[in-house]
């Protein structure tokens, strides 16, 4: 698929905001955030032949993170039949979904960025899709570990986070994986506080990295895509930058959270040019506090994978993955 875009981020680091500025343009389409069984985070489902397309769709429209796509089950069955060309990849579906997806959002979009969970896995999706980009937006971590804590997940209703190390381990991960491609001409890294603080020019810059042709720009409607039941998580994107947010951290989060924290991350950090506080507690209490989080971490993190591996679906997912990745 030409001019596919993947806008990928870690969870409260600016991205919907982002979506809403980008999604303004003509020529640009941006989706909303779903996770598909798409053979990179969770179990592939391949469409074989004609007989197979109605159990597959009707499968995908479990997924419901997908169905509030709103693409009409029905007409997907139509478009996969009528193409008609056999086996049907994930990369063959994403095309057909997005062109799909658009096809009724926005029909002027020519170049299709997809909101993607792929931020730790972007050389497995480029084998995918070789000629796709990729938007990465980075914002400070202990940005993203006070708004993780005090936003609800809209699937569970409980804080996305309760630990620093918890979101620090996942920080780390995702970065590592970013800076192996930092250089390369399909990726463009955005930084959120230089979004907020200067948006026309690292619009602009972003424009020139997607070659949008058009700048012609209408009222963007991406809050009201997004589904009810999330749009709790996402209210600031309707009111302007507030660059005055942007280091609320500094008095919302404890200072033995910002310690913990800055130490679990301090070479990513460090690598984007985030300024590091200076915390000192002394060398053992420093110690206690943060094995104190870690401790924490590890049996809440054993608590949640007990109850996930009730959940049927999820315990053939993570064998697939252990399997086979």
């Amino acid at each position: 698929m030409e001019n596919l875009i993947f806008l990928i981020y870690i969870s409260r680091s600016g991205s919907t905001y982002l979506c809403k500025l980008l999604d303004k343009y003509k020529d640009i389409g941006v989706s909303i955030e779903a996770v598909f069984p798409d053979g990179i985070i969770n179990r592939p489902l391949t469409i074989k032949n004609e007989l197979h397309v109605e159990y597959a769709i009707k499968k995908l429209y479990k997924n419901i993170k997908f169905k509030e796509w709103g693409i009409n089950e029905e007409d997907l069955i139509a478009e996969i039949k009528r193409n008609n060309n056999y086996p049907i990849t994930f990369d063959k579906l994403l095309s057909t979904l997005l062109k799909l997806y658009f096809r009724k959002k926005k029909p002027s979009t020519k170049i299709y960025i997809y909101k993607s969970p792929y931020a730790g896995h972007i050389g497995e999706v480029k084998k995918i899709f070789p000629n796709s980009k990729f938007v990465f937006i980075i914002r400070d971590g202990r940005a993203i570990y006070y708004s993780q804590k005090k936003s609800k997940e809209s699937t569970k209703g409980k804080p996305m986070t309760d630990n620093p190390i918890r979101t620090a381990i996942g920080y780390n991960k995702v970065i590592r994986e970013v800076i192996k491609y930092e250089n390369k001409s399909w990726l463009e890294i955005i930084k959120y506080e230089d979004l907020i603080r200067n948006k026309n020019f690292e619009i602009d810059k972003l424009l020139k990295f997607l070659n949008v042709n058009s700048k012609k720009v209408g009222s963007s409607n991406y809050f009201e895509k997004i589904p009810n039941n999330q749009k709790y998580l996402h209210k600031n994107i309707k009111s302007g930058p507030i660059v005055s947010r942007i280091n609320v951290w500094k008095k919302k989060l404890c200072v033995e959270e910002r310690f913990v924290f800055q130490q679990a991350c301090f070479k990513t950090l460090y690598s984007f040019n985030y300024p590091m506080e200076k915390i000192d507690f002394g060398k053992m209490k420093q110690i206690y506090i943060y094995y104190k989080f870690y401790l924490h971490y590890i049996f809440k993190r054993f608590l949640d994978k007990f109850r996930a591996f009730l959940d049927f679906d999820y315990l053939l997912n993570r064998i697939w993955y252990k399997l086979f990745k």
